[in-house]
């Protein structure tokens, strides 16, 4: 009877820690943002590896990799880009539009001889909408180059630890 209860422990020593779950939210070498839960800075750099125990992480600034525990990690971030392109376009659209009615609006119906400065509807409705494609693409290509952050899991792990007392515990380790 003895022998039963030793061939499930034998084989769960065998396999040691076996992943919770897949750890494709976190790719070798993602662009990660960590937050610690100590009064440290936030760490931005590139994810080298995920143990059951640290997050190892290649800083962006000053270099060097550094092993941070998972016990000490309030948040983890993994980046999602930017979006310059896609608020550029919108900027140029809605700058398009917006310029466009402005310069309806401020446009004159009739231009007389004694207006020194006098633009018709349809031609200040156009030059309204070329400056604000021009605005803004610009104001798009700048608020598109922010760097959008996503929340990313640490998969959480399950392992098989001796006790004091000389006996196995399985433990379940949930950082976040």
């Amino acid at each position: 009877m003895r022998a039963t209860f030793m061939v499930p422990l034998i084989l769960l020593l065998a396999v040691g820690v076996a992943p919770a779950q897949t750890d494709q939210s976190l790719p070798r070498g993602a662009r990660v943002r960590v937050t610690p839960a100590s009064a440290s800075p936030t760490i931005v750099g590139q994810l080298i590896a995920v143990s059951d125990s640290a997050l190892v992480v290649r800083r962006q600034r000053g270099g060097g990799d550094i092993t941070i525990p998972r016990s000490d990690v309030m948040r983890l971030e993994i980046s999602r880009g930017t979006r310059r392109g896609a608020n550029a376009g919108s900027g140029a659209l809605y700058g398009g539009v917006i310029g466009g009615l402005a310069g309806y609006a401020v446009g004159e119906d009739r231009c007389g001889s004694d207006a020194w400065f006098c633009f018709k509807r349809p031609a200040a409705s156009v030059l309204g909408s070329i400056t604000g494609v021009v605005a803004g693409t610009f104001i798009g290509l700048i608020v598109g180059s922010f760097e959008r952050w996503g929340d990313a899991e640490v998969p959480m792990s399950l392992s098989v630890v001796p006790t004091r007392d000389g006996s196995l515990a399985i433990v379940s380790r949930v950082p976040f």
